[in-house]
């Protein structure tokens, strides 16, 4: 219940409300286009999950792929299990910690993969109070008052000493509600209340054909979190796995909205069926990077936005893991087993890429624009040698990464934005602090660190082959602590015979460090 409204991001709506002044403005009336999708990229996070159909596979194989991209260590990282009971549950995937059911996978019939949407699925209310009643709120041109309670949260302090804080709770028409200096606000939220997720997940477990699967996600326990399907029968999908609420035409919910108004406050949520989901395209083969659902395979075989309406905020970006899937398994009309591996691991940003136009702003900036300094000058000499791929020997990949890794971040957190020339620039002085060069390897900046395990790593942000880390430390290095942690390769061969292989960051002992384990 805690966790699941936080992977389609819905902390950063409370986080807002918490700032010093009011961040998004009000909307007064409808506007002509109602909602305005971000079409800036994703975060270089994320998650990788693709299905081939047999008609694509050298072999007439079906195959999956399951990587999702979490961190290596904490209470949202892939734990491997293997299930399996007397009265039919066979699965094999992974589990965050304390869940009792596999959350992606496979058993011997059907297996699925996850990666993170984006929709819309909360909206702002600002409520106006009554004057010297700071207790009621206006609602459809009458006061109402607001339930009121009070949490009490037992803080510890010091060994067992521990100190009762309170806090006010109060709920409106619309859902939860509070008080800021900049004004009184409600949330609304889908997935308030719902208690049936692990009942969802367990139904998919035990799902043995498509039809099966596909009732477990009737439910819409689930708000948000795409899904990439495959099964032994040959059948391939993706669903863009997201509970929309049923929003009045016109209002742009990504402004806040007026409170006084019961006709704002949506009730019902879109039906399953209503649902962006594709089934065994005529291109055989599917993909998802958190990207746009209507790039989910090649077209012209493509779901359309036009039939989905405007106001479910369904998001338009195009990450470089995908392009990359798109160009990869969407280029390779007869994918044998080993390329349907080798593709996961691409370190290739594509030429439509952001690592790449800003790569090019930079080596287009002229000699003034570089204040004819010699360390910039030489530094964008290296820089036009890279060839675009994260390799771990590479000795032009760490000015091109770090110096575009910061540009996309601060867009993706909507933060002040960073040019390319200064990140460019920070990232020289950086390199050549810590490294005393402009041209490392990319293995010396990029570090896998375990225990007393010190190692080089390819790979990199928003690549195939992911790993995250978007801060150099105080060794002028990526401490890579997330990104492909567990990865899973499910084949069901011509004859609907299972094999599955998978790759863990490491073994069980997660948090001992004192066991001989830890680091293997």
């Amino acid at each position: 219940v805690l966790k699941m409204p936080l992977f389609y991001g819905f902390q950063q709506t409370m986080l807002e409300l918490f700032g010093e002044e009011r961040k998004r403005e009000l909307a007064l009336q409808p506007t002509e286009r109602a909602f305005h999708a971000s079409d800036r990229p994703s975060p270089p996070l994320g998650s990788n999950a693709v299905a081939v159909a047999p008609a694509r596979s050298a072999d007439g194989a079906t195959r999956l792929l399951v990587n999702s991209h979490q961190p290596y260590a904490g209470p949202v990282a892939w734990y491997e299990v293997r299930l399996r009971s007397d009265e039919g549950w066979d699965v094999a995937g992974g589990v965050f910690p304390g869940s009792p059911v596999m959350l992606h996978g496979t058993n011997r019939d059907l297996g699925w993969a996850s990666t993170v949407n984006q929709p819309d699925l909360s909206d702002i209310y600002v409520l106006e109070t009554a004057p010297g009643e700071p207790d009621r709120y206006r609602y459809d041109g009458g006061w109402r008052d607001f339930e009121k309670g009070e949490a009490t949260f037992a803080v510890r302090l010091l060994g067992r000493l521990r100190w009762p804080a309170r806090r006010e709770l109060l709920r409106s028409e619309h859902g939860p509600a509070l008080r800021r200096p900049h004004g009184t606000y409600a949330v609304r939220v889908v997935g308030e209340g719902e208690l049936r997720a692990l009942e969802q997940y367990y139904r998919m477990n035990k799902a043995k054909n498509l039809e099966e699967w596909r009732s477990a996600l009737e439910l819409q326990a689930l708000p948000s979190i795409n899904f990439v399907y495959a099964d032994r029968e040959g059948n391939i999908g993706y669903v863009y796995n997201a509970r929309s609420p049923r929003r009045k035409p016109g209002w742009n919910s990504q402004q806040y909205l007026p409170g006084d108004r019961s006709d704002l406050v949506w009730t019902e949520t879109h039906a399953f069926d209503e649902t962006p989901q594709l089934w065994n395209p005529a291109s055989h083969f599917v993909a998802s990077a958190n990207h746009d659902p209507f790039h989910a395979t090649t077209d012209p075989h493509n779901l359309s936005r036009g039939d989905y309406a405007e106001s479910r905020g369904i998001e338009t970006r195009m990450t470089n893991r995908a392009l990359r899937a798109l160009e990869l398994y969407g280029g390779d009309p007869s994918i044998t087993a080993e390329e349907f591996r080798a593709y996961k691991y691409d370190k290739l940003y594509s030429e439509r890429s952001e690592a790449r136009r800003i790569t090019a702003e930079v080596l287009a900036a002229s000699p003034e624009a570089l204040g004819h300094d010699p360390e910039l000058l030489r530094a964008q000499q290296i820089l036009s040698g890279w060839d675009f791929r994260a390799d771990v020997d590479s000795r032009s990949a760490p000015l091109g990464i770090v110096t575009a890794t910061p540009v996309i971040v601060a867009m993706m957190r909507e933060a002040e934005p960073v040019a390319p020339l200064d990140a460019f620039r920070d990232a020289v002085a950086a390199l050549q602090r810590h490294h005393g060069r402009l041209d490392p390897t990319w293995g010396e900046v990029n570090r896998f660190r375990r225990g007393k395990l010190d190692l080089p790593a390819d790979g990199g942000p928003d690549v195939l082959r992911a790993l995250e880390a978007f801060v150099l430390d105080g060794r002028g290095t990526y401490d890579v602590r997330s990104g492909d942690c567990f990865v899973m390769f499910v084949e069901w061969d011509d004859a609907g015979e299972i094999q599955v292989e998978t790759v863990h960051q490491y073994g069980s002992a997660t948090l001992d460090a004192s066991s001989p384990h830890y680091a293997d």
